[in-house]
């Protein structure tokens, strides 16, 4: 009788092993503040270019943009949207994504932890779809929302890989909604032991 519940108990152990092994290698891992270093890198905070007054421009200073945030200006308010998008539902992304595509053929969901981070420059909210078409029925609800200039929309796709799953892209789109304006950039990333980060 012992010799079965040994036999059961080891067969229990095995499984979860394998299970646990198999949800590790499936899980995405990304570095510390990945999402806070793509917006920096992508400089999406837009209060940061500082454009010259017209006297400054006769004496010939040029647009600039500050290096860091000052303790003046509050973080970036980010909007993420809750839900993943098509890239190739993207107009500027279209010809990116049938290119890309052809390398990058793996398709990963990004999991919560893309969206977590401790920056400073940055505070994130999550917001749905259906919100958003909501307040853009009412453009004053929306533009007072989305205060001007301190917040953007961000979309995120999901993470495509190489065969290899050492190298990858993520699509995202940047709305600025006090302006209407939205613009694509990709997010190249490469995958470092279990952890993956930008790509250098």
């Amino acid at each position: 009788m012992n010799g079965i519940v040994t036999k059961v108990l080891f067969l229990i152990a095995l499984i979860n092993l394998i299970i646990g092994c198999k949800n590790q290698t499936n899980e995405i891992l990304f570095s510390d503040n990945l999402i806070c270093n793509t917006f920096n890198k992508n400089k999406i905070d837009h209060r940061l270019n500082i454009i010259p007054t017209p006297d400054e421009f006769k004496l010939g200073k040029e647009p600039y943009r500050l290096n860091k945030r000052p303790d003046s200006l509050s973080p970036l308010l980010v909007y993420l949207l809750d839900e993943t998008f098509e890239p190739n539902s993207f107009f500027s992304f279209k010809d990116n994504y049938d290119s890309l595509n052809k390398i990058y053929k793996k398709r990963m969901p990004v999991s919560g932890q893309f969206l977590k981070s401790n920056c400073r420059d940055f505070n994130f909210k999550n917001i749905t779809n259906s919100k958003v078409q909501e307040l853009k029925n009412d453009r004053i609800k929306y533009r007072s929302f989305f205060r001007d200039p301190s917040s953007v929309i961000i979309k995120l796709s999901d993470l495509y890989t190489n065969e290899k799953r050492n190298q990858g892209v993520i699509f995202m789109t940047t709305t600025y909604a006090f302006k209407d304006n939205t613009f694509g950039s990709l997010i190249f990333l490469e995958k470092k032991g279990n952890v993956w980060q930008l790509k250098k």
